[in-house]
């Protein structure tokens, strides 16, 4: 789960007034000329009601503030019990029309300067949400990231406070300009709609989806189907899982290996099934509970799990029974029929990468001899020509910084990279043309050749986004906030923007080369539910 709050601000009034209107509530000023409202009762979606109550009672105007799992942003004005305006981003997701607001209502009702109008109209149309709710904090001159979960954590007023600065915005806008002249080299096709929302992603281009209507009383839909990814980039049906009871049963869905299996916490039933839908096997859990959970489905419908105390790995049959089990080594990653995991020992100075066989043997390892504190969450990453990388944060004596170990397939070391950054964000491999792309926590991207070892371009970048793949064309592809997608070379030039409909779930290379990507609606029987694929070329 993401950062979610929900406050009202007003521009300077009686604390004690708010308060006794608003029974429950605590009102603070925490930055000059504002008085900001939290509640434990605020909850988004009816905070309206609240902000209608307040704008009644008192003189001033009323915004409130919605911010919901990183995902959506809803930012209103109230005077005398009425609505003035509405900025809504990001909500399409959650079937909540987009909406951007009248940027000169929020200068008038605030009582800021008309001329300030271009500076608050370049933030609503910032679709990065977490820029924005910088930007805005920097307008405004008060925080409105805040709740009142946050305060029992640290009820500093001084932590809270914020001073408008409009030479950030000023600069934020230049950029913003420099990249609205790129001309896009591409285009976003729409290949595919239907009504429908996203349930569970299972692997494998594998999707749980609901089709309406939606009953909130039996937190179910019409149908429930598992769709997948055909070769010209479109969604085809399977088969329909509705009796599964997925959702309010519990339990786990997973695909890989042309098997799908269902872990019912509901019935304490394991079931296999094959693509077709035709049941391989059902057996009761051994396990008292879900003590542990599956991590990988394996060929021959085995599956990898770890209990959920991580103290132990091991490998299930199809028909349950298990193969195998040794001391939890770090969270295993499968490639090629091996096991990879990284061993960290109590203290954390010490760790060992590991690559074991299906017999959970050691086959080859390489201890990793740096002094200072090892990372558990390092990631694996694996090319075509055999070679390892492995990606992780490291404490050294000359302070925090990322290491890149390039292994071969008996682990041994070909290469270890330093990297000045405290982490990685996200980062992806492009095996055929040689590149590393990555995300560096200090708001860098790089790419790095997988040849030479050289970095060949960095650019530095605000935007909150993720890699989510390199193409066919040897494109990064880059997910920005939950709906926008920008396609960058090698040398980490922009070829194009996107904004799609909807939430960006996963990404497919069709049969004509080209990066379809699937966007829609989370489930929770929203009022619009769609399910879309774009194509891109």
């Amino acid at each position: 789960m993401g950062t979610s709050f929900v406050n009202l601000q007003i521009r300077s009034n009686s604390i004690r007034e708010i308060e006794k209107i608003l029974p429950g509530s605590t009102a603070g000023s925490f930055s000059d000329g504002w008085t900001t409202i939290i509640s434990e009762h605020f909850q988004v979606g009816d905070i309206e009601k609240v902000a209608k109550k307040l704008s009644k009672a008192i003189t001033q105007s009323v915004m409130s503030v919605e911010y919901h799992d990183d995902d959506v942003l809803r930012m209103s004005i109230y005077r005398n019990g009425k609505t003035m305006t509405s900025h809504i981003t990001g909500g399409e997701g959650y079937g909540l029309p987009r909406k951007p607001g009248k940027s000169k209502v929020f200068i008038e009702e605030l009582g800021f300067d008309l001329s300030e109008d271009k500076y608050l109209k370049a933030i609503l149309a910032c679709e990065d949400l977490g820029k924005k709710i910088e930007l805005l904090q920097h307008f405004l001159g008060v925080t409105i990231s805040i709740d009142h979960k946050m305060m029992l954590i640290d009820d500093s007023v001084k932590e809270y406070h914020c001073q408008r600065d409009l030479t950030i915005i000023e600069e934020y806008i230049k950029e913003a300009s420099k990249r609205n002249r790129i001309k896009n080299q591409t285009k976003a096709h729409l290949l595919e709609e239907f009504e429908g929302a996203m349930i569970d992603i299972l692997g494998d281009h594998k999707y749980l989806i609901g089709i309406p209507p939606y009953d909130r009383s039996t937190d179910s839909y019409k149908q429930e189907l598992i769709y997948t990814f055909i070769p010209n980039g479109t969604l085809e049906p399977m088969f329909d899982v509705s009796s599964f009871q997925h959702r309010r049963g519990g339990g786990l869905l997973m695909a890989a290996n042309s098997y799908l299996s269902y872990f019912s916490l509901l019935r304490r039933q394991y079931y296999l099934f094959d693509y077709d839908g035709q049941m391989l096997s059902q057996y009761p859990f051994p396990w008292s509970g879900m003590e542990a959970s599956p991590v990988y489905i394996l060929e021959e419908g085995s599956f990898l799990a770890i209990d959920n105390h991580r103290t132990w790995l091991g490998e299930y049959g199809p028909d349950f029974k298990n193969k195998w089990k040794i001391p939890f080594p770090g969270f295993p990653y499968y490639n090629n029929n091996a096991i990879y995991s990284c061993k960290i020992d109590s203290s954390g100075q010490s760790s060992e990468l590991m690559k074991l066989n299906r017999s959970g043997q050691v086959v080859a390892s390489l201890r990793l001899n740096y002094e200072g504190y090892h990372d558990r969450k390092g990631r694996f990453l694996f090319d075509e020509i055999g070679r390892t990388f492995y990606c992780c944060s490291a404490m050294t004596a000359n302070g925090p910084g990322m290491k890149i170990f390039v292994l071969t397939e008996q682990m041994e070391l070909i290469r270890e990279l330093d990297l000045e950054s405290r982490s990685i964000f996200s980062v992806v491999l492009d095996s055929k043309n040689h590149k590393l792309f990555v995300h560096l926590y200090d708001k860098e991207f790089l790419v790095i050749d997988t040849e030479s070892f050289l970095i060949l371009s960095r650019r530095k970048w605000e935007e909150d986004s993720t890699f989510l793949t390199v193409d066919s064309h040897g494109r990064a592809v880059v997910l920005t906030g939950v709906s926008s997608i920008v396609l960058l070379d090698t040398h980490l030039n922009d070829i194009s923007r996107h904004r799609l409909k909807g939430l960006v779930f996963q990404e497919f290379t069709n049969e004509r080369g080209n990066l379809c990507l699937l966007t829609g609606t989370e489930e929770g029987g929203a009022g619009s539910m769609k399910i879309r694929v774009y194509e891109i070329k």
